[in-house]
C-alpha cells in the first residue's frame, strides 16, 4: 500500500507545472530575474515569489541552469561570511566549477565580497565567484514544484 501510495503521489507530481514564466527541472521550479539588483534585494524578491535564491542539489542541476540564465551575472543562494571559508560537498565532491575549488581567496572571497555569482556566458568561462553582495547582477529563484 505505501508503494502504490508513493506510485500516485509520484503521477501527480508528473503532472503539476510551474507558474507561467517559470522553468521546471526535477521536482523544481527556476525563474531568471531579469531586473539587475543587490543579493538582498535578490532574496527579496525571491522570497515575495515564495523561493530562494538557486543553489544546486547536482552537478546536473546546475548544468541546467547554467542553460536557463542570462548570458550575465547572476546571484545564486551561496556565500560565505567567516574569515575561513568552507565549501560544502555535492555528490560527494568537491563542486569543481570553480576556478581554484580549495580555495576560496583564489575565487575572490574577502570580507567585503561575500557573496556568490555565477556568470554565464557564450564561452567556456562558465564559473562561480565571489563579489561585494552590493553589486548588482541577475538572481534565478528556485522554489520546490509542489508549492505551487
Amino acid at each position: 500500500i505505501i508503494s502504490q501510495k508513493a506510485h500516485l503521489i509520484s503521477l501527480k507530481q508528473d503532472h503539476v507545472t510551474c507558474p507561467d514564466g517559470w522553468s521546471r527541472y526535477e521536482q523544481s521550479c527556476y525563474f531568471v530575474e531579469s531586473r539587475k539588483m543587490s543579493m538582498m534585494d535578490a532574496q527579496k524578491s525571491c522570497a515575495d515569489k515564495g523561493s530562494t535564491l538557486f543553489v544546486a542539489d547536482s552537478i546536473e542541476e546546475f548544468v541546467i541552469m547554467k542553460k536557463t540564465s542570462t548570458n550575465y551575472w547572476s546571484w545564486i543562494g551561496l556565500g560565505q561570511t567567516n574569515s575561513m571559508p568552507k565549501w560544502g560537498v555535492i555528490e560527494r565532491s568537491d563542486p569543481k566549477w570553480l576556478i581554484n575549488p580549495y580555495s576560496s581567496t583564489l575565487n575572490g572571497w574577502t570580507p567585503l565580497s561575500t557573496c556568490v555569482g555565477h556568470y554565464n556566458g557564450d564561452i567556456y568561462s562558465n564559473y562561480l565567484y565571489f563579489y561585494p553582495c552590493s553589486s548588482l547582477f541577475h538572481s534565478v529563484c528556485e522554489r520546490n514544484l509542489t508549492l505551487n
